[in-house]
C-alpha cells in the first residue's frame, strides 16, 4: 500500500487508485488521522506497544511499554496502522508520538529502514 500510494504521489498516476482505497478503508476503517503531540490529552486506548528493547529502541530514547501512537502525525491504532504509517515518508528520521507512563512525548529518530528490529504488539487498553 505505501509503494502504491508512494507511485502516485510520484507520478500522478490514477491506475492504482481504487485498490488503495480498498486497501485503506480496510486498515484505516475511521480513515486517516492527523493528530500533534499538542493534540494529545488523555491516555491512549490503543496502539502499537513496544514488548522489547534492543539498542535501535534505546539508542531512539524508547523503552519497552512505550505506546506509539501517531508516526508522522498519523494516529496508529494497531500494529498493522504502525508498518503501515512508518513507511509513508522516506527521510531518514521516524516522528513519533509515544505515551510513556503518564504523559506524551515526542521522539525523533532514524533507526535504519525505519525498523527497529524489536517485538512491537498491538495494545489495546479494552
Amino acid at each position: 500500500m505505501a509503494f502504491i500510494a508512494r507511485y502516485k504521489a510520484k507520478t500522478g498516476n490514477s491506475r492504482y487508485d481504487h485498490e488503495l482505497e480498498t486497501r485503506m478503508g480496510k486498515l484505516f476503517p475511521k480513515g486517516l488521522e492527523k493528530v500533534t503531540l499538542q493534540s494529545s490529552r488523555t491516555p491512549p486506548s490503543d496502539g502499537a506497544i513496544i514488548k522489547q528493547e534492543n539498542k535501535l529502541v534505546s539508542d531512539a530514547g524508547l523503552k519497552v511499554g512505550d505506546i506509539i501512537v501517531a508516526v508522522y502525525e498519523i494516529r496508529v491504532h494497531n500494529l498493522p496502522q504502525y508498518s503501515f504509517a512508518r513507511e509513508t515518508s522516506k527521510a531518514p528520521e521516524m516522528d513519533l508520538i509515544v505515551w510513556r507512563q503518564d504523559h506524551y512525548l515526542q521522539i525523533k529518530c532514524s533507526p535504519p529502514g525505519h525498523r527497529f528490529n524489536a517485538d512491537f504488539a498491538t495494545y489495546s487498553a479494552r
